[in-house]
């Protein structure tokens, strides 16, 4: 099976002099573990006094990650995704709006390898004292693709399972213990779904594994890896274009694995390609790994998921 290196991605560095000026006015984001003896679903240990607490401030990238983590932390945090919905987070550029909710953090999550480099930039400008978990570095290198140079991790459900969850959670209780049985609780109940989501993927695709996944964007071998599906990229790395050589390449592998439909993200490029597709008789399907909140079908994690997976279903039963 074929893995393609994950893209190289663009910091944001032209509002520092605003950043600093920002802060120095003043600040204005698994383990599966059953809850302990004696614990309630709801946090059973919740210290007296606490109804009153102010919640956790956690920031991070991107929506999908800000769903899990919302889930997680519940009514004891509050949540800010700093990349607004259908940004590229390889060329996003933060405003001063995020360094704002940075400044005034407890907490936060990137994904990193690259993917969204811009939260280092504002956290060292806005919050150099900010914890900041990178997935990439928190999870073992012999679970992630490259050793982790590839970021698209959370488009495999069982590694959000078994690994993110996990870096959340110990996190979310170092920063505020009082909320771990809640915390637990809460970790474990996602996990549940994402382990019937697991099931849910393996059924639909295991139909149609014989064929593979063409792709514009590189998005998708952690995908590709769990559900036994070949995956191709057009692109090697963000922006880069193919030669001619491959992309007949590609075009041959489709005829003779009877690929009928190109997937592109709503930020990639067609370079072109859209209308030889089309000239051959197939169609191009956009799948959109990041979501947001205001987009139907992928306001979450789950339902991205399956948004997603319904779209790969169809385009690949497509004759």
């Amino acid at each position: 099976m074929r893995y393609l290196r994950r893209p190289s991605g663009r910091a944001a560095a032209l509002i520092c002099l605003v950043l600093l000026l920002m802060v120095a006015a003043g600040p204005i984001l698994g383990r599966w573990r059953a809850p302990r003896a004696g614990e309630q679903a709801g946090g059973g240990n919740t210290p007296a006094g606490a109804a009153s607490r102010e919640p956790l401030r956690v920031v991070t990238s991107v929506h999908w990650l800000a769903n899990i983590i919302s889930v997680i932390g519940g009514d004891r945090i509050t949540v800010v995704a700093l990349m607004p919905p259908g940004a590229d987070p390889h060329t996003f550029e933060a405003k001063p709006s995020q360094a704002a909710s940075v400044a005034g953090a407890d907490l936060g999550f990137a994904v990193g390898a690259g993917l969204d480099r811009f939260v280092d930039t504002l956290r060292n400008a806005a919050n150099p004292s900010l914890p900041l978990t990178h997935l990439t570095r928190a999870i073992d290198a012999e679970y992630l693709i490259d050793g982790g140079q590839d970021p698209h991790l959370w488009l495999d459900p069982t590694l959000v399972r078994d690994h993110v969850l996990d870096v959340i959670l110990d996190q979310l209780i170092a920063a505020d213990p009082g909320g771990e049985a809640a915390f637990v609780a809460n970790t474990n109940a996602l996990a549940a779904e994402l382990t019937n989501l697991d099931g849910w993927i393996e059924a639909a695709m295991r139909p149609l594994n014989h064929k593979g996944l063409i792709t514009m964007h590189p998005a998708w071998a952690y995908f590709g890896r769990r559900y036994d599906l070949p995956v191709w990229a057009v692109q090697d790395g963000h922006g880069t274009e193919p030669s001619a050589r491959y992309i007949t390449e590609l075009l041959e592998i489709a005829g003779e694995l009877g690929i009928n439909t190109l997937f592109r993200e709503p930020n990639s490029p067609d370079l072109g390609l859209g209308a030889i597709v089309r000239s051959l008789g197939g169609q191009v399907m956009v799948l959109d790994p990041l979501g947001g909140p205001d987009r139907p079908g992928y306001s979450t994690y789950l339902e991205l998921m399956r948004t997603n997976v319904s779209t790969i279903v169809r385009g690949l039963s497509i004759d």
